[in-house]
């Protein structure tokens, strides 16, 4: 039960981190747009 639970934690994770990944790059191509445009 326990092990199923760590695993289960530790798969969110993986996605969270991958998540957050991909919206931190889209953030940075967003501010990179927005600084080319206001330059």
């Amino acid at each position: 039960m326990g092990h199923a639970l760590s695993f289960d934690v530790r798969k969110r994770v993986r996605w969270v981190n991958g998540f957050y990944k991909k919206h931190l790059s889209s953030l940075h191509l967003l501010e990179k747009f927005i600084f080319v445009f206001y330059a």
